[in-house]
C-alpha cells in the first residue's frame, strides 16, 4: 500500500555532486551539523520545516491537494516501499486515503548548504488506505528541503517502515 508523502523513513540524504560527510553534532537540539561548525539559522530553520512537514500531513488529512503543492515542488518525487511517487502522482492517491491521527517527533535536521537540507523524523499515524489500515507505525522518514527563491520547498521524500511494524502487521493478515 502506497504510504504518504509525509509517513517515514531512515535518513535518506539527495546528494547533489560531490560526496558529503555529515555528523552529529552532540546538542541535545537534536539538530546535526556539517563538520565540526554549525550553520547559522539552524535554530530557525528546523521548526520551519517541522511546520513544512506537518503541513503535508495535515494537506493529507484533509485530502487538500492545493495546500500540498504550497509546500512540495513540482518536480518533487518520493520514494516508500511502493515505489517512486510524483506529486501529480499523489492527488489521486490523496482521494483513497484516510488520516485520522498522527504524530511526528524526534526531529533531526541535516543542513547540507545555504539553500538545502534534510529533515528526518519519526511518524506514527492512524488512518486507512482504500478501506485497508495502514500499519500504524513507526515510519522513519526524512524529506530533502530546498530554498528557491526564497521560499522552502520539499524535493524528495522517503519513507520506511519499522521491521517491527511490518511483523506486526504481516502476524495481522495471517489471522
Amino acid at each position: 500500500m502506497r504510504r504518504t508523502w509525509f509517513a517515514v523513513a531512515v535518513v535518506g540524504l539527495l546528494l547533489v555532486g560531490g560526496s558529503l560527510l555529515v555528523r552529529a553534532s552532540g546538542s541535545k537540539s537534536g539538530s546535526m551539523s556539517m563538520g565540526t561548525s554549525s550553520m547559522k539559522g539552524d535554530a530557525t530553520l528546523q521548526p520551519k520545516l517541522e511546520a513544512l512537514e506537518r503541513k503535508v500531513c495535515d494537506s493529507f488529512k484533509a485530502q487538500d491537494f492545493n495546500a500540498f503543492k504550497e509546500v512540495v515542488a513540482s518536480d518533487a518525487m518520493s520514494a516508500d516501499m511502493n515505489g517512486f511517487a510524483t506529486p501529480d502522482q499523489m492527488e489521486p492517491m490523496m482521494k483513497d486515503y484516510a488520516l485520522e491521527s498522527y504524530t511526528m517527533e524526534d526531529f533531526k535536521l541535516i543542513r547540507l548548504d545555504k539553500d538545502a537540507a534534510v529533515l528526518a523524523y519519526t511518524f506514527n499515524g492512524k488512518g486507512t488506505f482504500k478501506g485497508q489500515p495502514m500499519p500504524a507505525g513507526p515510519y522513519y522518514c526524512s524529506t530533502t528541503y530546498v530554498s528557491r527563491g526564497g521560499k522552502w520547498m520539499s524535493i524528495f521524500h522517503q519513507e520506511t517502515l519499522a521491521a517491527s511494524a511490518m511483523q506486526s502487521a504481516a502476524g495481522e493478515t495471517n489471522k
